[in-house]
């Protein structure tokens, strides 16, 4: 089975208008899809596809990797007569959570496979357990050995001295085992979004000359994967720092931009002028009020209508 085929399987619908979204502007994304057997390349074209959709809902013309002097940005924009480039990028899970993650995901897999009617929990400490060395078609084998001498409820197996598997119930309505937990907690780095050597921070720097050269409003495009942690309020303290409500005889607002990107003294995002988010479905806009913005009034007006702003933000703190 193709990537392709695997990721639309029960998305008819989403495939169908993503191929009338190519032949309507004449993309050649979906022959692409068709050819990549790289999944996060694959799920990279994806993400762009539907940052291209929300566009293409209001340009009178999009492109996919036009060139700029051998830069080529995800999408090249006409909007209200303004040319206008944005680029995509996903922030996916740390490499070591990714790690965990995966593993989680097959342990699970394989003893779903196991034909007993009950619920099962795992877990595993972070600091002890070495992933590299687990051998999950053993593992299987010996929750199977285990649950068929019919432990008692609460009752558990410890695999390798790594590995508890608790039995937290027997149903009669499944046919097979269901897991819940896995490992730790995750790390949660601040970084990843606003570090030196973040994804973010890169793409604000890397099209910073044809910007300045051609006068590009220039949009960056975020998807945060769910298990990334993060969400729109972390983007929002990453941006703009701080905003809180005060409760007085007359409500106000105060803000802390300390280490916030678009306030930044260095300016390392003075050549974005907005940065745009999709998580769950959902777009939101955070557009960075910089004097420099090279959006015309008409587009920020625009993008106004998906602005995530610090009353909205304040309230929920």
């Amino acid at each position: 089975m193709t990537l392709l085929s695997k990721f639309f399987e029960g998305r008819e619908a989403l495939f169908e208008t993503f191929e009338e979204f190519d032949d309507r502007h004449g993309l050649g994304i979906i022959n692409s899809l068709y050819k990549e057997n790289n999944e996060v390349d694959f799920l990279s074209k994806i993400t762009e596809i539907h940052f291209g959709l929300f566009f293409g809902t209001f340009s009178s013309s999009v492109k996919y990797s036009k060139m700029y002097d051998k830069l080529t940005p995800d999408w090249a924009l006409t909007i209200n007569g303004q040319e206008i480039i944005a680029e995509v990028m996903r922030l996916n899970p740390s490499v070591a959570d990714k790690v965990k993650l995966d593993f989680d995901s097959k342990f699970m897999n394989a003893l779903h496979e196991i034909k007993q009617k009950c619920v099962l929990e795992f877990s595993y400490d972070d600091k002890i357990i070495n992933i590299d060395k687990i051998n999950i078609i053993k593992c299987k084998a010996l929750v199977e050995s285990w649950l068929n001498n019919k432990p008692a409820i609460n009752e558990m197996i410890l695999i390798d001295n790594m590995i508890e598997v608790r039995l937290i119930n027997y149903i009669p309505n499944v046919e097979h085992v269901c897991l819940i937990g896995g490992g730790g907690a995750i790390n949660f780095n601040y970084n990843r979004l606003r570090g030196e050597n973040s994804a973010l921070l890169k793409k604000a720097r890397k099209y910073s000359q044809i910007v300045d050269k051609y006068n590009l409003p220039y949009i960056i495009c975020i998807y945060l994967d769910f298990h990334s942690w993060f969400d729109k309020d972390d983007l929002y303290r990453t941006l703009y720092g701080l905003s809180v409500e005060h409760e007085a005889e007359i409500n106000y607002f105060s803000h802390d931009i300390e280490n916030a990107l678009f306030y930044s003294e260095r300016e390392i995002m003075a050549n974005v002028s907005g940065v745009l988010l999709r998580q769950n479905g959902e777009f939101t806009y955070y557009n960075n009020y910089h004097k420099n913005n090279r959006l015309k009034d008409i587009n920020q007006e625009l993008f106004s209508e998906w602005q995530y702003t610090y009353e909205s933000y304040a309230k929920k703190y």
